[in-house]
């Protein structure tokens, strides 16, 4: 699957890279997937969304409503989004709402985004909110067939 990880721009003199963006990556990248970052303190977000079929979005508190302008112009393209990051682990349904994103990962990403780029239905990917009947709920996977399946 091809995926686009940002980290939005916002007001900051912070000068590291997203090392939680990085981790995501490597983790995709080591199962096949095509992955790349944009850093909006270090490049401009810009895409072509005709690349990408999900956009993974991360939001501490202090820049989730730039976080979530991200998720309103990836879903105006038509492509599927997932939040993660700091603040959306504090309150994910409620950051699931606010955001309107199509999932929210609610703890460690990289199984979470691995899982769900690999096909998985979202009501067994570990570490999920998504949508059904216009409410979020959370995935509820039987961990003993997860644990089955990788063997």
């Amino acid at each position: 699957m091809d995926i686009l990880l940002i980290s939005p721009k916002y007001d900051s003199c912070i000068i590291a890279p997203h090392l939680g963006l990085g981790y995501l990556s490597s983790n995709l990248k080591k199962s096949g997937h095509n992955v790349k970052i944009i850093d909006g303190l270090r490049e401009k977000v810009e895409y072509n969304p005709e690349d990408w079929k999900l956009v993974g979005i991360t939001a501490m508190s202090t820049y989730f409503p730039e976080a979530c302008l991200e998720v309103e112009r990836a879903k105006s393209y038509g492509l599927k989004t997932i939040i993660g990051g700091p603040h959306i682990i504090c309150d994910p349904e409620q950051s699931l709402i606010d955001s309107q994103a199509d999932y929210a990962a609610t703890g460690e990403g990289e199984r979470t985004i691995n899982q769900l780029a690999s096909g998985l239905e979202p009501s067994l990917v570990e570490g999920l909110v998504y949508w059904e009947d216009g409410k979020p709920k959370r995935s509820n996977p039987n961990m003993k067939n997860l644990f089955e399946q990788k063997k």
